[in-house]
Order: structure tokens, then sequence, then C-alpha cells
């Protein structure tokens, strides 16, 4: 009997024991938890969203995330899922309420637009900003072109002072004469001038002879009597 009571004894001590622990690493979990779950928002908060600038050979300074940056004049036609495939949006990770400002940009340009699925899209001047997925360098700008949604647009933060006009271009201005020429003193193809004739005066024409009326014969008087001579 002694030592039976003595194994039992010991069974319920162990048992006790190994409830305890069990309570134990419950009540550090249970602490513990809230710092992990805070630990791991932290290390998850969202970074920075930097929209910055680049130079662009033939347009001068763009707007950049990656890729060149757009916005879009309109249509009739709004740029739903089909066009948001083509055209993503430029949004803001969540949880993050405005983008930072790179070199070259202006951070009171920045600001943001709800979207219906409730993320914050990226705006510049007030306007949308989206991407193309025809672009695939921060150089390389594909998407100024107007399809159905509307006409999309770079955006050129700098333009070129002495850009080269691409070939083809309709409406160039017309080439200035070099410095210190005036316009008057282009070569122009000589003027051909019709030979002119000297104009030769009638001949005068003399006017007919005069005919003279035939001598008057003055019949002679005789001297007589009451006859008047002269």
């Amino acid at each position: 009997m002694a030592r039976t009571r003595g194994r039992g004894s010991t069974t319920t001590r162990l048992a006790s024991s190994i409830a305890a622990v069990v309570l134990g690493v419950i009540g550090v979990l249970s602490w513990a938890l809230p710092a992990g779950v805070a630990s791991a928002a932290i290390s998850h908060k969202p970074k920075s969203f930097v929209i910055s600038t680049l130079g662009n050979a033939q347009l001068g300074t763009i707007l950049v995330k990656g890729t060149p940056l757009y916005t879009l004049q309109a249509s009739k036609t709004r740029c739903a899922t089909q066009c948001l495939k083509i055209r993503p949006e430029v949004l803001l990770p969540r949880g993050m309420k405005k983008a930072t400002a790179g070199n070259g940009v202006k951070s009171s340009k920045l600001g943001t637009i709800k979207r219906a699925h409730g993320a914050l899209q990226v705006t510049y001047a007030g306007q949308p900003l989206y991407r193309f997925s025809g672009d695939t360098a921060g150089s390389e700008v594909n998407g100024n072109i107007t399809d159905l949604w509307g006409k999309w647009s770079v955006v050129v933060t700098v333009k070129l002072a002495n850009a080269t006009p691409v070939p083809g271009s309709v409406g160039l201005a017309p080439t200035s004469p070099p410095a210190g020429t005036s316009s008057t003193s282009r070569t122009s193809p000589p003027t051909t001038s019709a030979p002119s004739h000297t104009t030769q005066p009638p001949p005068t024409t003399r006017p007919p002879p005069t005919t003279q009326p035939p001598p008057t014969t003055t019949p002679t008087t005789s001297p007589g009597t009451g006859g008047v001579g002269f």
C-alpha cells in the first residue's frame, strides 16, 4: 500500500509540473503576441514612394517612377478595366498618404485622389498619373499617343530650349536669315523683263495742196458817162 501511495503522489506531482509549464508557456505567448504583431507591423510599414525626373534627349526633363509618367486628356470612353491593363494607375502603397518629391520634382505639386477601389492615385499639378505598359525604361517614351480613351501625354517638367525638330513635322517656322543679314539681301532669282520696243511716231501726212481758184477776169469797163470807175 505504501508503494502505491508513493507512486500516486509522484504521478500527481509530475502532472502538476506539466500543467504549470503549459500554463506558463500560454502566459508567455499571450504576453508576447501583441509585441510580435506590433513588430511585424513596423517591419512592413511602407517605405517612401519617390517620384523623380529624368532627362530625355527629344523632350527635356520628364517625370518618372521607374518608367515615364503620363496624364490623360480623357475622351467620352472611360479608362476602366481594359484600359488600366495597358495604362496602370500610379498608386500609393496602402497606409501611405503622399508621395515623396525626388530630384527636380516640386513637392507642392504632388497630391492624391481617391479611386473607386479605395486606393490613392498620385497626381501632379492636379492631374492623375499613369504608366504605359509599352515603356521598359525611364528614358523610353512610347506612350505619347491618342487612343480610344483619349490623349496621353508624358509629363515634361523642363522643355528643351533647342529641341531638334523631327523630320516631317508640320507647322515648322521658316528658317531665319543669318545674323546681320536683312531679309531684303537674300539672293532672288533674276527677273526676266520683256525687251522694250521704241515706238516710232506715225509718218507725218502732208496736207493735200491747196487748190487755187482760177483767176478772176475783171472786165474792163470803158470809161463812159454815169459809170463809177475804180
